[in-house]
């Protein structure tokens, strides 16, 4: 088994001080010496803008770029966390195979700038995968700025999978939320919002349990759509889709407070609670802030899966009352 080799980043007594700076640092042959690399960013400004290049990996020699529990974001916008914040260039510019990216959070500025991406996944050999779970990825778009993305997935042979993940903000002119250029890609319980378009399929996608709405266009090209929400005429059809017609359906009884990028599940009222399907086989097994989903059972459609309240166990007032009886998983 491949040894796992960890370094950390922090504004002061970690390993690096940016991402870049681990990029530069630890470039190697992973097969070579059976290694893991793995990322672990710690609460910061990370304004440095990082290509990942010039490694060598396989299936179970890797690089990892995650953030821990007392890290990372609470499924929404979190100063307080680690984050990426560029301005007039990309985040992240992804070249190899078999790379990781989980709990981060991406903020792309562009002002009149154009082709600017949060994350770019370009990669190289052929039916290698590259997963990003539970992350954050909002523009800041103004002016003139054309053709920005939060994600930009252009290999042509990898399989890509987003997961878990939030991506909203890049709304001005013609920007993309995840623009799909390359062989397979699967874009699972994931929130796309406040785009220009907000899935672009130029090549196949596979879009399921997903809220894409509040974008010019949801969802464009070639794609296969189930168990999704949404407020064009691409969710009036499809299994298990649920359409949000305009003026129909106010989103803010389906999510805390989306207008400020909480998408949480607001109650057991939503329309997307308990709408989504079992993925599980897929590997989708929690949510963005690591809530357990209910293999065998359904979904909620987007990146958060409603909790459970505790269970009230006497028979005092409380059990009475029965909190665990309120309709909530």
């Amino acid at each position: 088994m491949a040894t796992e080799v960890i370094k950390t980043i922090k504004p002061s007594g970690g390993d690096y001080i940016s991402l870049n700076a681990f990029e530069a640092g630890e470039q190697r042959d992973l097969t070579a010496v059976d290694e893991i690399a793995i990322a672990e960013c710690y609460s910061m400004s990370d304004t440095t803008s990082v290509a990942i290049n010039g490694w060598t990996t396989d299936s179970t020699r890797f690089i990892k770029i995650t953030t821990p529990l007392t890290e990372r974001h609470d499924g929404k916008w979190n100063t307080g966390k680690y984050r990426i914040e560029i301005n007039g260039t990309d985040g992240i510019v992804n070249y190899e195979d078999y790379v990781t990216i989980e709990g981060l959070q991406i903020e792309i500025t562009a002002s009149s700038v154009n082709n600017l991406e949060g994350l770019v996944i370009l990669g190289g050999n052929i039916n290698n995968k590259t997963t990003v779970d539970k992350t954050i990825i909002r523009g800041v778009i103004s002016g003139t700025s054309t053709l920005c993305s939060g994600i930009r997935a252009q290999d042509g042979d990898a399989i890509i999978d987003i997961t878990n993940s939030v991506i909203y903000g890049f709304n001005t002119n013609l920007n993309y939320g995840i623009r799909c250029q390359g062989n397979i890609h699967n874009v699972f319980n994931s929130v796309v919002a406040g785009c220009t378009w907000g899935i672009n399929g130029e090549s196949a996608v596979t879009i399921t349990n997903c809220a894409v709405f509040n974008n010019n266009d949801d969802v464009v090209g070639t794609f296969t759509l189930t168990y999704s929400a949404g407020d064009d005429v691409d969710f009036a059809t499809g299994t298990g889709n649920v359409q949000w017609l305009s003026g129909s359906i106010d989103w803010n009884t389906n999510f805390t407070n989306y207008a400020t990028g909480d998408f949480s599940v607001k109650d057991s009222a939503a329309n997307i609670y308990n709408a989504g399907v079992d993925l599980s086989g897929s590997g989708v097994t929690d949510d963005i802030i690591g809530t357990s989903r209910p293999q065998s059972a359904v979904y909620d459609i987007g990146a958060f899966e409603l909790a459970a309240p505790p269970s009230v166990t006497g028979g005092g007032p409380r059990g009475l009352f029965g909190i665990g009886q309120m309709g909530l998983r």
